[in-house]
């Protein structure tokens, strides 16, 4: 199995471990010009974590008598310039002895190529026995750069770093210390260390050609028709399961939420986009088979991250699109039950409505059944007294005969 492309440690140097020429002398070693620029000159076989492991025992001094080989390297550079002239790397030698003086810690970052790497990579060239220097003094100021910022060393640092060439891996060694001694202990996250590395590899690498396509079948192929399809009569049964989520965005999804939202989501990429899934899984694959050989197959798994993250930047927005997909079911299930009420209240009012008339037209029966009932009653009245009047004239007569 194939090395590494790259290889980043970084280890550091307490003063109180060390002689105080240790400080500076490291930029003597790590300046050596003997070494013509791009010159390769294997000597013994590198390992970075040997280095490192010497500068954490007691020999300390011993660690620096080894840097401290003339064999070794082109010169010094450091965030500005490529070659750093005489008063320059006195400078350096001043700001280092006095970071020593002041308790401060010297980082001693280490990063290691697979030449084999370099050379597919067009960096290095076998036959000319020579190297791109320029594109790898690049990357390194990249990573460093990072190095500084996620661990709060940026703008409170001075460092500087070397090309070396006189072992089986080239390899870069770099000094740090700080401007205004700041922090007591050395060691850095390991986190902020992987992520440096990563900008080595993409300084040296660009692939964003790869990384374009992936973004437009992702984007184009895959998201865009996702948010123009209807699942919901497919996919009843988990939309249903999806509607009842009420947060709305999946990055604020529990955990058991987010299961429920990718299992629905897997279905529609396999139903709906299952070549254009593969096909986005055939190119992530295969950026993950160039992180695996420029990141090596170590136990932080460093090559797997890309296709994580892909995967996850994926499942992310089609998981909200299948919200919305929710979303809009149980607004049509509340739109259909507002409907069966709307209609079973206006029943009702109807209902209302004719009991209302029959109630009136009941008045109105009533009212006439009312006064149908007084006329009779004043009409039998009128005869009772018609007929008095008529018995008493009747009796009058008589009387008079």
């Amino acid at each position: 199995m194939n090395s590494p492309g790259v290889v980043l440690v970084a280890g550091f140097v307490l003063p109180k471990n060390v002689k105080s020429s240790y400080f500076k002398n490291a930029q003597d070693y790590l300046g050596r010009e003997e070494a013509k620029e791009g010159e390769i000159k294997p000597d013994i076989v590198f390992k970075p974590e040997d280095e490192l492991k010497r500068s954490y025992n007691e020999s300390f001094y011993e660690y620096h008598k080894y840097m401290d080989d003339e064999k070794k390297t082109e010169g010094l550079f450091d965030a500005f310039d490529d070659e750093l002239t005489k008063n320059k790397k006195d400078f350096y030698k001043r700001k280092f002895t006095d970071a020593y003086e002041k308790k401060g810690v010297m980082w001693i970052p280490i990063i290691s190529f697979d030449n084999n790497w370099l050379e597919e990579q067009g960096i290095l060239n076998k036959c000319e026995n020579t190297v791109d220097s320029k594109q790898l003094k690049v990357a390194v100021r990249k990573s460093v750069t990072h190095l500084l910022k996620s661990e709060n060393l940026l703008g409170n640092a001075n460092w500087t770093a070397a090309i070396h060439y006189n072992t089986d891996n080239i390899h870069v060694h770099v000094s740090i210390v700080e401007k205004i001694i700041k922090r007591e202990r050395g060691k850095m996250l390991q986190s902020n260390i992987d992520k440096a590395k990563t900008k080595i590899v993409s300084s040296i690498v660009d692939r964003t050609p790869e990384m374009t396509l992936i973004n437009d079948l992702m984007r184009d192929k895959i998201i865009n028709r996702a948010r123009e399809l209807e699942y919901r009569r497919e996919f009843i049964h988990y939309i249903k399961q999806v509607a009842n989520i009420e947060k709305r965005q999946y990055g604020r999804l529990s955990n058991q939420e987010r299961e429920r939202v990718d299992s629905l989501s897997k279905l529609i990429l396999k139903y709906k986009f299952p070549n254009e899934y593969n096909e986005f899984n055939r190119r992530i694959e295969a950026e993950m088979n160039f992180y695996k050989r420029a990141y090596g197959t170590g136990e932080r798994h460093l090559y797997q991250d890309y296709q994580k993250n892909k995967e996850k930047e994926l499942f992310t927005k089609i998981g909200n699109s299948v919200l919305k997909q929710g979303e809009l079911y149980r607004q049509d299930q509340f739109r259909k039950v507002m409907a069966k009420k709307r209609d079973k209240y206006e029943q009702v009012g109807k209902k209302i409505e004719r009991n209302k008339e029959r109630i009136a037209l009941n008045k109105e029966l009533f009212s006439m059944k009312r006064m149908m009932w007084q006329a009779e009653n004043e009409t039998q009245k009128a005869i009772a007294f018609y007929e008095q009047v008529v018995r008493g004239v009747e009796y009058g007569e008589n009387r008079n005969q």
